[in-house]
């Protein structure tokens, strides 16, 4: 059996802090004063925890979503890490299966995923620490991860709070990555089995 890496997209595999920038800049050039009001209303609806999960299709008209998809189409390619596209060319497939693990909602990331060109198999989830849902997928000492059998799993993402209780899972092992930004608290609240990495560079499978 292999190994399943599970990968976050966002702020791990994609630059998204550099494609929001873009896209706020795209919005402020080429939208009116009544589109900035009514998405960046929405925008603080959600950083104050008003809304669940961030859904552009809430906000957006289907004109404005396909403005966005065409700015996204442009500058997506250049926003994947150079050290991710290193890693997976040279990951051992015959031991290793890739899957990316995203939180957000699901039409959303398969736009941007697709339009980056990671070419990978994609389960989106709303569940916010993905720890939890790694404990349904266990099945005893291995994993069932849509309905393939694996015998271990590592997991690589940006956020702390996906890691916690991650030492109760068998077989796994995972890594914090930095990058340029991490939400870092006291070492001793990171699993015993995760470790801290900058890039994928310092992935060790």
């Amino acid at each position: 059996m292999k190994t399943a890496v599970l990968l976050d997209f966002d702020d791990t595999i994609f630059d998204t802090l550099k494609y929001i920038r873009l896209r706020d800049e795209f919005y402020e050039t080429n939208f009116d004063g009544e589109f900035k009001k009514r998405f960046w209303g929405y925008v603080d609806r959600y950083a104050n925890g008003e809304i669940a999960m961030f859904d552009i299709h809430d906000v957006l008209t289907d004109d404005e979503i396909n403005v966005t998809r065409n700015h996204l189409n442009e500058v997506a390619p250049q926003l994947v890490h150079l050290d991710f596209q290193n890693f997976i060319a040279k990951l051992d497939k015959s031991r290793f299966s890739p899957i990316i693990l995203t939180f957000g909602e699901q039409k959303w990331q398969l736009t941007k995923i697709t339009k980056a060109g990671v070419d990978l198999p994609v389960i989106c989830t709303d569940v916010k620490n993905k720890t939890d849902l790694l404990k349904k997928w266990q099945q005893g000492d291995y994993y069932k991860i849509n309905d393939e059998i694996f015998n271990s799993i590592i997991s690589v993402d940006d956020k702390l709070k996906n890691f916690a209780g991650f030492d109760e899972l068998a077989n796994a092992r995972g890594f914090l990555m930095r990058r340029k930004k991490i939400e870092m608290t006291a070492s001793e609240n990171l699993p015993s089995n995760v470790t801290i990495v900058d890039d994928f560079n310092s992935v060790k499978l």
